[in-house]
């Protein structure tokens, strides 16, 4: 699912996803592994509409912007309430069987590179979350939208 508006907020879901383990999500709490958030417009020529960088480790305020969730491995979160990083403010990144691990992310504010036009003209989006080990989750989403009125855009894969 993806949701955005005009308020420079968004949220996508990538859920009921395939069988994933902490490996597949590197080391992100080690200041290992980085991310990158990317959303394609999907017309006859597919192109970059924007991007967001989540970097691995560091500090969000006074905590680490990163955390393992549990020691049985079943994912990591980030958080920063400030969005200092391209505007993400919150990221999950689940372990689980087919079906059951799923990526959730929220960002917002005035950092958010979300392109003013970017669901006026909308004929498609690709959304992937592409990890610095090579990794890629990835979401399609063709028009019509469930909701595009020009001030919310919500669609479904």
């Amino acid at each position: 699912m993806l949701k955005g508006g005009s308020s420079q907020e968004m949220v996508w879901k990538w859920l009921k996803g395939a069988s994933l383990s902490d490996g597949d999500f590197g080391h992100p709490v080690a200041g290992i592994t980085n991310y990158v958030l990317c959303v394609y417009e999907d017309g006859l020529t597919p192109s970059l509409a924007m991007s967001a960088e989540l970097p691995a480790g560091g500090t969000c305020g006074n905590r680490p912007c990163w955390k393992s969730l549990g020691s049985k491995g079943k994912g990591y979160s980030y958080k920063d309430r400030a969005a200092t990083s391209d505007g993400l403010s919150k990221v999950l990144l689940r372990t689980g069987e087919e079906g059951r691990s799923k990526i959730i992310i929220k960002g917002g504010g005035p950092s958010l590179p979300v392109p003013a036009l970017l669901f006026a003209s909308y004929e498609g989006l690709v959304v992937q979350l592409v990890n610095g080990d090579g990794r890629c989750w990835e979401s399609s989403y063709s028009a019509p939208a469930k909701k595009n009125d020009g001030g919310k855009f919500l669609d479904k894969y």
